[in-house]
């Protein structure tokens, strides 16, 4: 196909759908590539639908690069707009925050400045001053001239940020060179949502380049405080805290702000929805005869949202529903990687009926698809289940019992296996007795989809029989081997058990136990007790890990129940899961939205 051929509106619009940074190369394709790379159509994508509120908070007085390139005067194209963002951050609040934009993805950055920090005994000259330096983007900064209780708090509503975006926490400072005290301290930081519990990152843990500063390129430096992801329309306030409280005396720290900015994903996708819904909607206002459009290129568009989209577009019309059924869109929603996976199985141990295997009887990609979302398959000499989330495409595994590490698992009078129906492996563990319950399981986070949130379960079942879980709490852990875990308390006890769509079969207890809590938790977290799955088995989550893409290592997901040596008895458990978290989007709002936007 020419694709110089297509109508620069079309290639505009598949380029506005990719990442700012994708768009720059396209700009290399042609010349026609490069008049549509540039347009206004495909940068004023880029750019926050609610800039313009933003930047109505500042003026060039508060603009930290020079007023001659001030954002909301001299830049003539969105384009340049997007640029002088990226590159030049505005003071916005009145000064007291900094924002800018992610040149990668197009993403809101701010830097809450160390005045709108709130710092214990700031106001103090004996402890601390404030202070104003060339190089710093606020007025004034603070800096520390000798305390022994060190601790900053920032805050930030979440409405502020990116939705579905992965953010992390920095904070940024210098120290003078006659600082003391804080070499040989390790500060404690925290990030999450104010009235929900968050883990501290005590910095004694094995060391790690998240532990130390490091060099910014505007000279000063910076040291991660955790991370945040933000989903789609939720709402609160981000607090992020930084403790040195052990009674040791320190001095010449000098506080610029916090930031929070998104972390940088490897083969980033957009999320494609709501500027698909704009864009249908703008040409049926326009009465563009969307027929016209080559098949080929409608693909491409669809190619670019999801698989759960894919089937709402097919309704569009017929030529919609024959570009939304082919091969060049669903090939796109498969792994890159599916036929070495599949290469891994065989009939036998296919968990679906051998004559719709997805090896052999899927003609399409489509069916392929469909195959592997509904009817897992057993890799790795059935060690392994895998499938594929019907939302998004991204991959789901089920560790077998069999491949998990469970403590006294082939001693008879601890445990025994066996085998029952509607489990998808050959065998289960049967719990006899123990007083002591510890589960591990591992998966490499390569074989895991990039840039995906994925959480973990436990899935299991009790036994008629089964005691000793009622009141005792497991602790479950899910990180990557080296790192530091995030602890979290749950209840395995069947009768405590959350069915679909008809609540608990009893009251439900208080909220999760972990290490700290940002002001007050809320009394129930549905998380900590099991859930009744389709499948007719039941399933906890055990925690919840980011998988970047390009990074190695080895996932680790534990259980356990050893602190007060109960004796416990009757649970079967079936292995661990590993699949993304589905993230809410209200349908209805985005389509509201794309019929409100002019």
């Amino acid at each position: 196909m020419d694709l110089q051929a297509l109508p620069e509106g079309c290639i505009a619009t598949v380029i506005s759908l990719t990442t700012p940074r994708d768009a720059a190369t396209m700009s290399s394709v042609s010349r026609s590539f490069r008049s549509a790379a540039e347009s206004d159509a495909v940068w004023g994508r880029f750019l926050p639908p609610d800039l313009h509120t933003i930047l109505s908070s500042s003026s060039p007085s508060m603009s930290v690069h020079p007023p001659h390139v001030a954002p909301s005067s001299a830049s003539k194209t969105k384009k340049e707009l997007y640029l002088a963002l990226c590159d030049n951050p505005v003071l916005v609040e009145q000064g007291t925050l900094g924002f800018s934009l992610d040149k990668w993805s197009g993403k809101k950055c701010y830097m809450i400045a160390a005045r709108a920090l709130s710092i214990v005994w700031a106001d103090t000259p004996q402890y601390w001053k404030w202070i104003s330096i060339p190089d710093s983007r606020f007025e004034e900064v603070a800096e520390l001239v000798d305390v022994c209780w060190l601790e900053i708090h920032g805050k930030i509503e979440t409405r502020m940020l990116s939705p579905s975006t992965l953010y992390k926490a920095y904070l940024v400072f210098k120290t003078t060179a006659e600082a003391s005290g804080l070499e040989l301290r390790d500060a404690e930081v925290t990030v999450g949502l104010i009235g929900e519990i968050t883990e501290a990152q005590d910095q004694t843990r094995e060391i790690n380049e998240v532990q130390y500063p490091k060099e910014r390129n505007d000279g000063w430096l910076e040291i991660e405080m955790g991370e945040f992801f933000c989903e789609e329309g939720e709402g609160g306030e981000l607090k992020m805290s930084c403790l040195e409280t052990n009674g040791h005396w320190k001095s010449g720290l000098i506080v610029q702000g916090i930031e929070v900015r998104p972390e940088r994903i490897y083969n980033k996708r957009s999320s494609f929805l709501i500027n698909m819904s704009k864009q249908i909607t703008r040409t049926r206002r326009k009465h563009m005869d969307l027929q016209a459009l080559p098949e080929g290129c409608i693909a491409t568009v669809i190619s670019l949202i999801t698989p759960r989209d894919a089937g709402t577009v097919a309704s569009v019309s017929r030529s919609f529903r024959s570009a939304a059924d082919s091969d060049a869109v669903w090939g796109r929603f498969l792994p890159p990687d599916i036929h070495t996976i599949l290469s891994s199985s065989s009939p036998s141990m296919s968990v679906q009926p051998p004559h719709v295997a997805p090896s052999s009887a899927s003609k399409t990609k489509k069916e392929l698809y469909l195959a592997l979302c509904d009817n897992p398959v057993l890799i790795e000499q059935g060690k392994l289940s895998f499938s594929l989330d019907k939302w998004s495409g991204k991959k789901c595994y089920m560790i077998a019992a069999r491949a998990l590490s469970i403590v006294w698992a082939n001693t008879p009078q601890y445990w025994k296996w066996i085998s029952i129906p509607d489990s998808r492996f050959e065998e289960v563990a049967e719990l006899v007795d123990v007083c002591w319950l510890e589960i591990h399981g591992r998966i490499e986070t390569r074989m895991l989809s990039p840039s995906t949130l994925y959480k973990a379960y436990l899935v299991f079942k009790t036994t008629a029989q089964a005691y000793g879980f009622e009141h005792r709490a497991a602790e479950v852990t899910v990180g990557l081997i080296g790192e530091q875990r995030t602890n979290q308390n749950v209840f395995l006890g069947a009768r405590r058990v959350q069915t679909r769509g008809q609540g608990y079969h009893m009251a439900r207890p208080r909220g999760i136990r972990r290490t700290h809590i940002l002001d007050q938790p809320r009394e129930i977290n549905e998380a900590q007790y099991p859930k009744e799955r389709h499948d007719g088995w039941l399933e906890i989550e055990m925690g919840e890990f980011f998988c970047e893409g390009g990074e190695g290592g080895e996932l680790e997901m534990s259980c356990l129940e050893t602190k007060g040596r109960h004796w416990k008895s009757g649970l079967i458990v079936q292995g661990i899961e590993i699949r993304p978290k589905r993230m809410r989007t209200s349908r209805k709002r985005i389509m509201s939205e794309a019929e409100e936007s002019p």
